[in-house]
């Protein structure tokens, strides 16, 4: 029984949830080391995504978030859709940082995002609300410009699993809506191992919230 219920454990913390159910220092410590190795682990076909954001329209002047960006693999996305301005990456794992492929960088614990209010033309976060929490939501609304674009995932499948981290389609969507983003779509998605993983939305921050 003993060995069922560690099974269990190991099963929920490291695959179903990938560690999302640690505390923020841990999380941080995993990924610093297995920062070498993450973009061998995690191998992405994001064909899909960058096409669903090829369609928003970028300005050469535009400032963007890359929040968890990791490796800079949301910042790549972005680019390869035809974003052309600064790419800002912030991340809590300095390891993470070191392999990443971007040039403006900052080493910051999520959900404060290090930024002004309304200074940011686009957001784009990739598997990483499920870390963080629905604080990050209020965070992204506070520096976006009146206007300014949100991508970002909500993990699907599991919700039970991870209160507070991921959420149904519906109430993703009314927790969107009640920060404030107007225009709330689901713009792609995400598979592993031919399941879906990942659902994209975009929002646009309203006036007022």
């Amino acid at each position: 029984m003993l060995y069922i219920a560690v099974s269990i454990l190991v099963i929920w913390f490291f695959i179903l949830t990938q560690g999302a159910m640690f505390s923020r220092k841990v999380v941080i410590w995993l990924y610093n080391n297995g920062a070498g190795v993450y973009d061998l682990i995690k191998r992405h076909d994001d064909t899909q995504l960058i096409q669903a954001l090829q369609f928003n329209t970028y300005a050469p002047e535009q400032i963007a978030l890359d929040l968890a960006t990791g490796t800079g693999r949301a910042s790549s996305v972005l680019a390869r859709a035809g974003f052309r301005g600064k790419i800002l990456g912030v991340d809590g794992s300095r390891s993470m940082l070191q392999h990443n492929r971007q040039t403006a960088l900052v080493e910051a614990t999520l959900p404060d995002i290090p930024v002004c209010d309304c200074s940011v033309d686009v957001i784009i976060s990739l598997e990483a609300l499920e870390f963080i929490g629905a604080a990050m939501l209020d965070e992204a609304y506070r520096v976006l410009k009146i206007g300014g674009r949100l991508i970002i995932t909500n993990r699907t499948p599991f919700t039970g699993l991870m209160p507070g981290r991921c959420f149904s389609d519906k109430r993703f969507v009314h927790i969107l809506a009640n920060i404030g983003f107007l225009d709330i779509q689901k713009a792609s998605k995400i598979h592993y191992v031919g399941i879906k993983f990942y659902t994209v939305y975009t929002a646009i921050k309203g006036e007022h919230p």
